[in-house]
């Protein structure tokens, strides 16, 4: 889901924004990160993901290689033409410019670069750079893997929020990037992500954390030896959503031969993405949204204000995201966005915080995360076991084989006393001296009920 939401956000960020009010607008790009470990099948599903944006990223380098060389064209034929009175300045002038025009770029993806490397194609890209990887290699760039350490943030912070960007460099001279847009989608391992919260990397002081949406699902732990294949209409489907936001036009601004082209003299307002609005209905339920998310942040009374870095952007989130589905739906810039809309968005926005909460525990109290993953991971085995009435603590290791904390029983035997004081089950002597569990009748109903706590008017604070 995230790596979709991803995909659309690279296309959509640099051709549309959304406003709830006046004062209020935010960009369509995102950044995800999904963090799992090797075997999880995070490439094969990036590369389905990402294939129908390679695919666009061919031909509108192709059309980009044809408008260059026109341009090229025409500056040549300009230099050419002895009467046209030009100076020896203006001449010099045009072959400068011509030397720019060659290092321009088209280009929609970057995979192992640096922030050095991203910013030099910022420039020439027309301030786009975006990441759709299943190995998140560029995140480590960005941590600091070739900086001691200590994260360089400052051109993705700017390229998240759409900023201007101005780089000097000594070797290079300086440039400047009227607007900046990335969107990130990544997967990682969970280490890496659990190692983003170091204040050495100063990532959550900063704000690079609070812009991340993040998710550690349950790992795969038994794969279907013959799934079923996604269907070609859903191929087809998912590259015809990308190709008609596709056909939106690229803002004058983030065309990096606009300046050169026949529509250099449109300025101001007219360069920048168009802006989305909101119906009532769903400015109404976004309105409602933006105040619940402003009391779970509260310093002293907010529910999630360990997360408040977080949370504070989520609000915006939320309106990228309906802008996002807005236009998934093959509904054009100009046409206001529907409630039902905002409402999917809104319901992905309160999936995100979940997801969130899961990722802040470890980072704010990593002990007793890990046990609530313990408690999980032996509840999902139970569970696939068949719901047994008893079992031994040997069955219980054969069944986690392969969890970095169950190596045996002794280092098992914590989270199964947890769950004794949970009174999932109580211990009792088994034939040569094996310890057997004997379970609570009731947990079978408990752990194996057909709804969402939701579903069944558990409300999020009982849950």
């Amino acid at each position: 889901a995230l790596a979709c939401l991803s995909a659309v956000a690279i296309v959509a960020g640099p051709r549309a924004r959304i406003r709830q009010r006046p004062d209020f607008i935010e960009n369509l790009n995102l950044a995800t990160l999904v963090a799992l470990p090797p075997g999880s099948l995070k490439s094969p599903t990036y590369r389905v993901v990402r294939e129908p944006l390679k695919r666009i990223e061919r031909e509108m380098q192709d059309r980009f290689d044809v408008q260059r060389d026109q341009i090229m064209e025409e500056m040549q034929g300009r230099i050419d033409d002895e009467d046209n009175g030009l100076s020896v300045i203006a001449r010099d002038k045009i072959k400068n410019e011509m030397k720019q025009i060659e290092k321009l770029v088209s280009r929609m993806f970057v995979q192992n670069a640096t922030p050095e490397a991203m910013e030099q194609l910022a420039a020439r890209n027309g301030g786009v750079v975006n990441m759709l990887d299943s190995e998140g290699s560029a995140l480590g760039n960005i941590a600091g893997r070739y900086n001691k350490g200590v994260a360089n943030l400052e051109f993705v912070l700017a390229a998240y929020d759409c900023d201007e960007y101005t780089i000097d460099r000594v070797s290079s001279g300086s440039r400047y990037i009227e607007r900046t847009c990335m969107t990130a989608g990544l997967t990682t391992q969970p280490e890496v992500l659990y190692e983003l919260h170091d204040p050495k990397t100063r990532m959550g002081e900063r704000g690079f954390l609070g812009r991340l949406v993040c998710a550690l699902p349950q790992p795969i732990d038994d794969r279907t030896v013959d799934p079923p294949q996604i269907t070609t209409d859903a191929v087809n489907g998912w590259n015809e959503v990308l190709r008609q936001i596709g056909r939106i036009p690229i803002a004058p601004i983030h065309d990096p031969l606009h300046r050169y082209g026949p529509e250099a003299d449109v300025l101001g307002l007219d360069m920048l993405p168009p802006v989305m609005t909101l119906s009532p209905e769903a400015m109404e339920l976004h309105l409602a949204f933006e105040k619940r998310i402003n009391e779970l942040k509260h310093g002293q009374t907010g529910a999630l204000a360990y997360m408040a870095d977080w949370v504070a952007k989520h609000y915006g989130r939320c309106l990228r995201i309906a802008g996002l589905l807005h236009l998934v739906q093959g509904n054009s810039v100009g046409h206001p966005v529907a409630r039902a809309t905002m409402a999917d968005a809104i319901g992905i926005s309160r999936w995100m915080i979940q997801c969130a909460q899961v990722v802040y525990g470890r980072w704010t109290d990593p002990g007793a995360a890990v046990e609530v993953d313990q408690i999980r991971a032996v509840s999902d085995w139970w569970t696939r076991a068949g719901c047994p009435e008893r079992f031994t603590l040997r069955e219980a290791l054969r069944g986690l084989h392969g969890r970095k904390w169950a190596k045996n029983s002794a280092s098992l035997k914590p989270v199964m006393e947890t769950l004794v004081g949970l009174d999932w089950w109580r211990p009792m002597d088994g034939p040569r001296k094996q310890v057997v569990y004997v379970v609570n009748p009731m947990l079978r109903e408990a752990l194996t009920v057909s709804k969402p706590l939701h579903e069944q008017g558990v409300t999020a604070d009982e849950s």
